[in-house]
Parts: structure tokens; C-alpha cells; sequence
């Protein structure tokens, strides 16, 4: 019986893995690359508040402070790594049947 499911559930295991080898390989080049635009972000914005040259309000600065720290390394690539460690166990999970 355990055979039966193992062979039943081949394709999925299959599928996972290469879902989840290719979203890990996109999520480490828009990583470097998000990275870079955080870090340029937030230099804009933090010269935008020491030589104000445009007339944004602040709270137009605190939002693109935000932003930046969205995209930085410890937003949202860090909840994607979580989602496809989540994903990667779920492939184990049902690789150990």
C-alpha cells in the first residue's frame, strides 16, 4: 500500500522540487537586484529629508522609507524564503510517506 502511494504521489513530489529549485534561483537574482533599489531608496529619501530640494510633505518621506525597507533584504524576500522553506517541507513531508 505504501508503494501504491509513493508511485501515486511521484508526480507532485516532482513537481515541487522544480517549483520550488526555480523560484529559489528567481528569489536570489530579484534578491541582489531588490537590494540595490532599497539601498537607493533609501539614500534618496534620507537626502530628501536633510536638503529638502522637492516640496513632498514628511509624510510622503516615511512612506518611501517604508518601501525601501519592503524591499530590503529583511521584507519581503524574507517571506518568500519563508514560503518556499514552507513549500520545501511540504515536498519532504510527503516524500517521507
Amino acid at each position: 500500500m505504501r508503494i501504491l502511494f509513493k508511485i501515486l504521489l511521484f508526480p507532485v513530489t516532482l513537481s515541487l522540487s522544480v517549483v520550488v529549485g526555480f523560484f529559489r534561483f528567481v528569489r536570489h537574482i530579484t534578491g541582489g537586484l531588490l537590494s540595490v533599489a532599497s539601498g537607493l531608496m533609501f539614500t534618496v529619501t534620507l537626502l530628501g529629508i536633510i536638503l529638502p530640494v522637492t516640496k513632498l510633505p514628511p509624510a510622503n518621506y516615511w512612506m518611501m522609507f517604508a518601501l525601501a525597507f519592503l524591499i530590503s533584504p529583511c521584507g519581503l524576500p524574507k517571506l518568500a524564503d519563508w514560503l518556499l522553506d514552507w513549500l520545501d517541507g511540504v515536498n519532504m513531508a510527503i516524500r517521507s510517506i
